[in-house]
């Protein structure tokens, strides 16, 4: 992943592609990678490509969270809000109800259904005491909306000691609120 990374940052966008479709091709199967892969030709600037992994990680999991996040991003990025709003819909019959909440939410974001998406990241807030992931998220949907207090709220509950957020979201908590 880290030539990846170093590709696309020294714009090297055909190596970056290679080196993440010889990582799909070794793996077809897995979800995560084809999303990489999809988001590593959005990077190169190959929307059809990108269209191409996203669907495929679908086609692989239709109850992937992750891979209909990616796909309603992808839609809403590209201004095809009716499909988006199809894939929203479609996603409710798929994905798990306790994972529900938290993918709507990431999805009402990229449709700009901000509304809903505020809606949707508090009901997956309150499924469970310790959420500490899904506070995260939700800061980083604060901090793209410009709401900083409710920001700087849930960031004090992540950094406060009784929360037991784990390191890799405590560290950059606690960064986020200096």
């Amino acid at each position: 992943k880290l030539a990846v990374e170093v590709s696309i940052q020294t714009k090297n966008f055909q190596r970056a592609v290679r080196l993440a479709q010889r990582a799909v091709d070794a793996d077809p199967k897995n979800i995560g990678k084809r999303l990489w892969l999809g988001r590593v030709q959005l990077a190169a600037g190959n929307p059809a490509d990108t269209e191409n992994a996203f669907r495929s990680a679908l086609d692989l999991d239709r109850k992937s969270p992750a891979a209909w996040a990616a796909w309603v991003s992808f839609l809403a990025k590209h201004e095809r809000s009716k499909e988006a709003e199809a894939a929203i819909e479609e996603l409710k019959q798929h994905v798990e109800a306790k994972e529900l909440p938290l993918t709507l939410a990431q999805c009402y974001e990229a449709v700009g259904n901000l509304e809903s998406a505020e809606r949707q990241y508090r009901v997956a807030l309150a499924a469970g005491p310790r959420q500490s992931g899904v506070s995260w998220k939700m800061v980083g949907f604060y901090l793209r909306g410009g709401q900083l207090k409710d920001a700087e709220t849930l960031l004090d509950k992540l950094v406060n000691p009784e929360s037991r957020t784990p390191l890799q979201i405590l560290f950059p908590a606690r960064r986020a609120l200096s």
